[in-house]
């Protein structure tokens, strides 16, 4: 009877504590990155590399180039 009731428990366990630790980060710090982020590529974003420096599988953003996403359009009142 014990087997059971553990392997209930334990996906149970971690799936609380994997959502409550997740809350608690995302209370001090963004768990997502921006569209903006997004669309630049975060290996450049957050490593300041690109993973595809050839431009091979990558599509490429140029950041002075880059036109205002749809959601800041709309918030601008633009569409």
């Amino acid at each position: 009877m014990d087997q059971p009731l553990a392997a209930v428990a334990t996906p149970v366990y971690a799936f609380v504590a994997t959502y409550v630790l997740l809350k608690l980060v995302g209370a001090v710090m963004p768990l997502r990155a921006s569209e903006q982020e997004e669309a630049t590529g975060m290996d450049l974003v957050y490593h300041g590399e690109e993973a595809y420096p050839t431009g091979e599988g990558a599509i490429l953003v140029e950041l002075g180039d880059a036109r205002p996403l749809a959601s800041e359009a709309a918030a601008r009142g633009r569409d």
